[in-house]
């Protein structure tokens, strides 16, 4: 991803520049150098957009609660619990009728 940064600004230039020219002397060609200095003083407008790329990684750490009801479906008889659910039942019922002939002798 990158970031368009725009730059609007003027640079000022105020600066004395020596330098050497060389001079024609009459028309035969003759040439002089010559040490001037050049004044400089001139305002530079900038105006452009610069183009930043960003990478940058930010770690979130959080929890996120899951409520679902999903129906789960356990075949008892294919698993080690089938001769538990088997004595279990077979328990309740021998309690079931046991019960039941206590209450009728009460009536």
């Amino acid at each position: 991803e990158s970031i368009d940064i725009p730059i609007n600004t003027v640079v000022p230039i105020k600066q004395e520049i020596n330098t050497t020219v060389m001079m024609s002397l009459f028309e035969g060609g003759l040439e002089v150098p010559v040490d001037v200095t050049v004044p400089v003083d001139v305002e530079v407008p900038i105006d452009t957009v610069v183009a930043i790329d960003v990478k940058q990684s930010i770690p979130i750490s959080t929890t996120v609660p899951i409520k679902a009801d999903v129906p789960i479906e356990i075949v008892v008889s294919e698993t080690d619990l089938a001769g538990y659910v088997d004595q279990l039942t077979a328990a309740l019922s021998t309690f079931a009728e046991t019960a039941d002939q206590f209450l009728q002798k009460l009536e």
